[in-house]
């Protein structure tokens, strides 16, 4: 039961941080030449 509740919080911030990296490359690329 424990161990089922880390899962769901591991994979949770495991999608958080999927979705953030994501957001943070097409930032990236889209500001790319004017932050350099």
């Amino acid at each position: 039961m424990d161990s089922f509740l880390f899962y769901k919080q591991f994979k949770l911030f495991y999608f958080k941080s999927i979705s953030f990296l994501k957001s943070e490359s097409k930032k990236k690329s889209t500001e790319s030449v004017s932050a350099d």
